[in-house]
């Protein structure tokens, strides 16, 4: 199955100054069959995604969420989930980076030679999610108010 989307970035706000650092134009296509995803003129191994973070950019009076993912130290790529109290992903566009993130290696990185299992990732990596975690935000982007996964 072909994803191919429009993701409709037009109206973003605070979060068009993040879309700046990564080179996007708001179009993505994600290929079940052979896991590449492309992003603008970005092509992407699905199976090689291996971050995922929740950027949270607080307003006045709520916020907005954004889920940034791709290859550690290679690629990021944004994907706008909530500007305040909107749901800014369209169901297409849902559907189709939900499918390419559960091809996806995402993991909290542990960088910490001391801590081989892990146990304490969390806390040298707070914005950072897991692939669950990840799929989980796209697929229902928690309300201002809401908990999120990450600690800020």
């Amino acid at each position: 199955m072909d994803f191919g989307l429009d993701l409709g970035w037009d109206d973003l706000g605070a979060l068009d100054a993040i879309s700046l650092l990564i080179p996007f134009d708001g179009t993505f296509a994600f290929d079940t069959t052979t896991n590449i995803a492309r992003f603008n003129k970005k092509v992407i191994d699905a199976t090689k995604i291996d971050d995922a973070r929740l950027h949270v950019d607080p307003t006045l009076r709520s916020r907005n969420l954004a889920l940034v993912f791709g290859i550690r130290g290679e690629l990021r790529l944004i994907l706008p989930l909530r500007k305040g109290d909107r749901d800014v992903v369209r169901e297409d566009v849902r559907t189709g980076v939900i499918a390419m993130l559960e091809k996806s290696q995402v993991v909290i990185p542990n960088d910490d030679p001391y801590d081989p299992k892990g146990k304490f990732a969390r806390s040298g990596s707070p914005t950072n999610v897991t692939r669950d975690e990840a799929i989980a935000l796209v697929r229902n982007p928690p309300l201002p108010g809401e908990k999120l996964p990450i600690f800020i």
